[in-house]
């Protein structure tokens, strides 16, 4: 796949700047990338516009932005997260017997970064990095039910695939579901994204009650049976209240 050349570009720039040389000025910025002045000034103009990088106007000298450091931290986050939870996770899959997964927020969709694979052979096996749907899945409506009104509206209006016959398209449902989640604190599907799958989740939050993502359980429906269910549900919302409470003691 070709690269953005632009794009490029503009990530060299910013890798230019290291603890040993924390602020540089225009033509040192030139010559470290081998761009002309005229080049570089449209580069810095863009990646000052988005907080990346700062100009000190005394020297006209430049550093990097806070923005910066929101990404930072973004990536710290998600490494105490994942380190955190690995114990817990590991825990509630020998409990369930089932498959078990931490799903963290990117934007308008969560992401599997860590699971547990059942031991059965019938079993949905968890796939680090994929994409999580936040409207359809337990995984997601954990997550989606505790954003705000307008993420929620975005998501809901946003237009809704039907990933199965039982995929919840309306929005107007969606609303309704996602109000009771929030109720009672996480959600039990069925078939929502697989066919003859179980899914249950509970949202995770992290600094200042604000939801960065959720623990869910997957397995065949016909291998939970009701009682098997309310068990792995009361389970799985302690392993997500003892993330919660590790996450609240890292961040204090």
């Amino acid at each position: 796949m070709k690269e953005i050349q632009s794009l490029a570009r503009g990530i060299h720039i910013l890798f230019q700047f290291s603890r040993e040389r924390p602020f540089l000025t225009t033509e040192e910025i030139a010559q470290a990338v081998n761009l002309p002045k005229s080049s570089v000034y449209r580069f810095l103009f863009t990646l000052k516009k988005y907080g990346l990088l700062e100009r000190d106007l005394l020297t006209g000298q430049y550093s990097l932005g806070l923005r910066v450091l929101e990404l930072e931290e973004v990536v710290h986050s998600s490494i105490d997260l994942e380190a955190i939870s690995k114990p817990l996770l590991t825990k509630l899959g020998a409990f369930s017997g089932e498959t078990v997964q931490l799903n963290i927020l990117r934007g308008d969709h969560g992401i599997c970064l860590y699971g547990v694979e059942s031991p059965s052979a019938f079993r949905l096996a968890p796939e680090k990095g994929r994409v999580i749907p936040l409207y359809a899945g337990a995984s997601g409506q954990s997550i989606l039910a505790f954003l705000d009104q307008e993420q929620q509206a975005k998501i809901c209006e946003g237009g809704l695939h039907r990933f199965t016959p039982y995929t919840i398209t309306d929005p107007e449902r969606l609303t309704q579901r996602l109000a009771e989640i929030r109720e009672q604190g996480y959600v039990i599907t069925c078939q929502e994204v697989y066919i003859g799958s179980l899914g249950i989740a509970a949202p995770v939050f992290g600094k200042n009650g604000i939801v960065i993502g959720s623990v869910s359980l997957s397995g065949p429906m016909e291998r939970i049976s009701e009682e098997r269910k309310q068990a792995i549900r009361d389970e799985l919302i302690r392993t997500a209240k003892e993330i919660t409470a590790r996450m609240s003691m890292l961040n204090h």
